[in-house]
C-alpha cells in the first residue's frame, strides 16, 4: 500500500511538472552564425587537372508533421532560401589548399533575422505553429563544369547538413559551434567551422 502511494505522488509530481513547463520562445536574433573553409583538399575532378569549387549554402523550413517526418528530406515539404555561393576556390587536383590572410571571400555569415523570416514563412506556408517547424542548413560543394558560366552542369561534390533547430523536442535552437566535413573517392577533404556569435567571447556584450 505504502509503495502504491509513493508511486502515485511520483506521478502526480511528473505530470504537473510537464503541465506547467514551458518552452521559452526562441530569440532569434542569438542565432546569428558563420561559416568558414578552414582546410581543403583538392580532388581529381576535372580533366585539365586544375579544379575550380564554390559552395552553394541553402537553409530550408520544414513543417514537423507526423505524415512529413518518415519521408526521405528531398520528398518532405520545405521552403527554401538561397543564401547564395562562397568560397570560389581554384586548385591543382590532389593539392591542399593554403587560407591568405584575410580569407574573406572564403566566408559565409548569416543572420538570426533570416531563419526568423523563414520560420514565420513555413508557420504560414504549411498553417502550423512555431513549435511544430524546423530548419536545416545545407552547404553543397560544386566543381565547376558549365561552359561560358553557362551551359551544361557544374558537377555537385558532396555536402554538409547540420539543424538550426531541430525537430526534436523540447522545441528550440541548437546554439553549437562545430566541425562539418566533406569528403569524396576522388580524394577530396573539407572542413567547414560553425561558429556562433552569441558563443563567440571576444565579441562585444550587446546593450
Amino acid at each position: 500500500m505504502k509503495r502504491i502511494a509513493i508511486w502515485a505522488l511520483i506521478t502526480l509530481l511528473s505530470a504537473s511538472g510537464r503541465a506547467f513547463a514551458v518552452d521559452t520562445p526562441i530569440d532569434y536574433q542569438t542565432l546569428d552564425f558563420r561559416l568558414s573553409i578552414t582546410k581543403l583538399r583538392a580532388g581529381n575532378h576535372d580533366s585539365t587537372g586544375i579544379n575550380q569549387y564554390f559552395f552553394q549554402t541553402k537553409i530550408y523550413g520544414l513543417p514537423v508533421l507526423k505524415e512529413e517526418i518518415k519521408k526521405p528530406f528531398a520528398d518532405r515539404k520545405k521552403q527554401e532560401v538561397d543564401l547564395g555561393k562562397f568560397a570560389e576556390l581554384k586548385i591543382d587536383s590532389l593539392k591542399y589548399w593554403i587560407p591568405e590572410k584575410k580569407a574573406g571571400g572564403t566566408l559565409m555569415s548569416v543572420t538570426g533575422d533570416r531563419v526568423r523570416s523563414l520560420i514565420a514563412e513555413t508557420m504560414r506556408i504549411n498553417t502550423v505553429p512555431e513549435d511544430e517547424t524546423s530548419v536545416v542548413c545545407v552547404v553543397t560543394m560544386y566543381e565547376m563544369n558549365k561552359k561560358f558560366g553557362w551551359f551544361g552542369e557544374d558537377t555537385k561534390v558532396g555536402e554538409a547538413t547540420f539543424s538550426i533547430i531541430p525537430e526534436s523536442l523540447p522545441h528550440g535552437a541548437k546554439v553549437e559551434n562545430k566541425v562539418l566535413t566533406i569528403t569524396d573517392k576522388q580524394g577530396t577533404f573539407v572542413e567547414i567551422k560553425l561558429e556562433y556569435q552569441a558563443l563567440d567571447v571576444k565579441a562585444p556584450n550587446k546593450v
